[in-house]
């Protein structure tokens, strides 16, 4: 089935509270025009509902193995060609949340997004979104439950996959940012076989790209997903005119919830904090306004993993690899006209250990644009660039080469 626009505009009014603007099916193409959502009423918070685009199931659609959403691991889907929009303002707990331009949700897989704008807007969520869903009484906040629906076979999580995003124009996303609800360009929440290139974004108030593993990780994931957790996505040739505040990059590969349940006595049966190949490579960006303590990558709770290639501007901090990183790698990173630090590696109570940078390149005038500080930290090794190191008593097994 395709839904060709020919250059036409399709607006959209939405008045209940799980719409969506155009939801794909299996085998699904939509292209050629714009699709604009005027959101009326009370929507759902979720960031795909009142979206112009949706691909999968919407939390709470897939309420038992036995109900199973017909839009739930739609497969073979395109969206070719459009420009996208939603007005969605939702309030909550002082919060303002908005829609997503594209939701890719729950076990969507096999798809492609090609040659899509998303305008500007002080409302919209993010560009591209895309999230684990579940089937099934699985619950983020009852672990313990969803482990025995899990065992019992009643539910389980659903991941999206084996999906390419190209040629994708983001433009200024001015959503303001409280308790890190500003807006993102990309965001990937628990998929995996993801490959997003070439990509322009005008501006973000939270973080132009940003990956986890979700509240769950792949804890209750089944078959092929289970086996490929983590695995297979590339981020590349990603270029962003500013950033309000936020990051550039943030990255992390922990399944927080399950930590959190691990600490009450609960035994999981993959690690908290995965195993990724994750590589994001040639992303430059500038920071608009920096605020203090933030950075322009930020990595935490992740086990591997390679940034190569990326230029941060005007940041406080440029890169900051922080708690529980484990073999993570940086290849010629780049950070200029950093405020407090170029590059930040520790970690007071839980530091980062065996981290790889490979020709750190530092520019900018002042002694915060030129330093390379490991703190608390096991087995960092840098070689070469022309960052000015700090090493401090607590770094352990710092290996230099110049």
């Amino acid at each position: 089935m395709t839904l060709d626009l020919q250059g036409a505009t399709l607006v959209i009014t939405l008045t209940r509270t799980n719409d969506a603007g155009v939801r794909l099916l299996s085998g699904a193409t939509l292209r050629n025009g714009t699709v604009r959502v005027l959101s009326r009423g009370t929507p759902g918070s979720q960031a795909a509902i009142h979206a112009p685009v949706l691909v999968g199931a919407l939390y709470g659609e897939n309420p038992s193995s036995a109900r199973i959403s017909r839009f739930e691991a739609p497969s073979g889907w395109r969206i070719e060609n459009m420009t996208l929009h939603s007005d969605k303002r939702v309030m909550v707990g002082g919060s303002q949340l908005g829609a997503a331009g594209i939701a890719i949700m729950g076990g969507a897989n096999h798809g492609s997004i090609d040659t899509v704008t998303i305008e500007d807007s002080d409302r919209m969520a993010g560009g591209v979104m895309i999230d684990w869903g579940f089937i099934g009484p699985i619950s983020s906040g009852d672990v313990a439950r969803s482990a025995q629906a899990y065992r019992s076979g009643l539910g389980w999580t659903a991941h999206p996959h084996s999906i390419t995003i190209e040629n994708l124009t983001i433009g200024r996303l001015t959503k303001p940012s409280r308790h890190g609800d500003g807006s993102f360009g990309l965001r990937i929440s628990g998929a995996h076989d993801i490959l997003a290139r070439h990509i322009r974004i005008e501006r973000v108030t939270e973080s132009a790209i940003f990956y986890t593993a979700g509240d769950l990780g792949y804890e209750f994931a089944r078959g092929n997903d289970r086996s490929r957790a983590h695995r297979g996505t590339v981020i590349q040739h990603v270029h962003v005119q500013a950033v309000d505040g936020g990051h550039l990059i943030r990255t992390n590969s922990h399944a927080d919830n399950i930590s959190r349940a691990a600490e009450r006595g609960y035994r999981p049966t993959l690690a908290p904090i995965a195993e990724t190949d994750l590589t994001i490579s040639n992303v430059s960006g500038t920071s608009l306004r920096p605020r203090p303590h933030t950075s322009g990558v930020r990595v935490d709770h992740q086990h591997g993993g390679t940034l190569r290639d990326i230029s941060v501007a005007g940041f406080d901090t440029g890169f900051w690899i922080d708690e529980q990183v484990n073999a993570t790698v940086l290849e010629r990173p780049r950070a200029i006209a950093s405020k407090s630090a170029a590059f930040m590696i520790g970690h007071p109570h839980r530091p980062p250990s065996n981290i790889s940078i490979a020709q750190p390149i530092v520019e900018g005038a002042g002694i915060g644009a030129q330093r390379l500080a490991v703190s608390r930290s096991t087995g960092v090794v840098v070689r070469g660039g022309n960052a000015r190191l700090e090493i401090s008593e607590q770094a352990r097994g710092t290996r230099v080469t110049r």
